[in-house]
């Protein structure tokens, strides 16, 4: 068995091994398909965020906190001039992760 670890597993089925507290997948179903360490760093991210939301679902105030850091990264990258993202994709994310982004 290999210790389960977000960056082999999708988020969305990550999730859901994390959901049904599934600590281990046999080493057959893991497979290395080459991915890149920026997109290693995107799972680690995708992870991060569904884990504190997990920890902090059912506390108002927690999500509320959480909710202003997030606005709070967002706008810093939306100001960032370095970065590549239009305004429309960014919108089109949020819109399928179900957050508005004004």
């Amino acid at each position: 068995m290999i210790t389960l670890q977000p960056l082999w597993v999708c988020r969305h089925a990550f999730n859901i091994l994390m959901k049904h507290e599934i600590k281990e997948i046999p080493e057959q179903h893991v497979y290395d398909i080459g991915y890149s360490e920026i997109n290693r760093s995107i799972n680690q991210a995708y992870y991060n965020f569904e884990a504190c939301l997990e920890y902090i679902r059912k506390n108002k105030d927690k999500m509320d906190k959480f909710v202003k850091k997030t606005e709070s990264m967002l706008e810093e990258y939306e100001n960032d001039p370095t970065n590549e993202l239009s305004r429309t994709y960014v919108e089109e994310v949020g819109n399928l992760m179900g957050i508005y982004v004004g």
